[in-house]
């Protein structure tokens, strides 16, 4: 469960801090106590625990970056932390989920035919979409190069054959495309995309 309005000490909290209404001194005391107590603890479980495979899980660290948000006070700084924390573990999960692949000249036409370079493909572009439920969330400027450079950059674009003769190859592509926001697209084709123009 995402919304911290389900755990009884928010309620009781909530209504000591609503006694005076809006004069009340510590009509700050619950947003404060969550940025220090609950926000550290939601950045560890982001860097620790989040599978970045995981569409389920993924979607639930988005609900859970909406519901901090919530309690986020100009100037504090502290919702960016947690959106570091994401960050830092999208970057640690790619590595290990999906880790570059290096394929010498003499082993690159086995390599192209076989069904491992489909697989690493296909969790790449599962990884992307994944990562895209927190659009909205992390600012384009730090998510378009995690999605466009670090995955489709470095581990897609590397490993494709010939995707307008290669109908999984199409598919694979449409399905990366189809996920990308639509802002991103808005002015063109983004560089990162370019060898799709061929």
């Amino acid at each position: 469960e995402a919304q911290l309005e389900s755990f009884e000490w928010f309620d009781e909290l909530l209504g000591f801090t609503e006694l005076q209404g809006e004069a009340d001194p510590d009509s700050e005391l619950l947003p404060q106590l969550i940025r220090r107590c609950v926000f550290p603890q939601v950045a560890r479980r982001l860097r620790d625990c989040w599978d970045i495979s995981s569409s389920q899980q993924s979607a639930r660290c988005a609900a859970l970056l909406d519901e901090c948000l919530l309690f986020e006070s100009e100037g504090t700084g502290a919702f960016a932390g947690l959106l570091d924390a994401a960050c830092e573990r999208i970057e640690v999960g790619l590595t290990q989920l999906a880790p570059e692949v290096f394929v010498p000249g003499e082993e690159v036409s086995r390599w192209y035919g076989s069904e491992a370079r489909f697989r690493l493909l296909w969790r790449c572009c599962k990884i992307a979409r994944c990562v895209l439920a927190l659009e909205g969330r992390v600012p384009d400027a730090r998510l378009g190069p995690l999605v466009l450079q670090s995955i489709f950059q470095t581990r897609i674009a590397p490993h494709l054959r010939c995707p307008r003769r290669c109908a999984r190859e199409m598919d694979l592509l449409e399905r990366f495309v189809d996920a990308l926001p639509e802002r991103w697209l808005a002015s063109g084709l983004p560089s990162q995309l370019a060898p799709l123009r061929d």
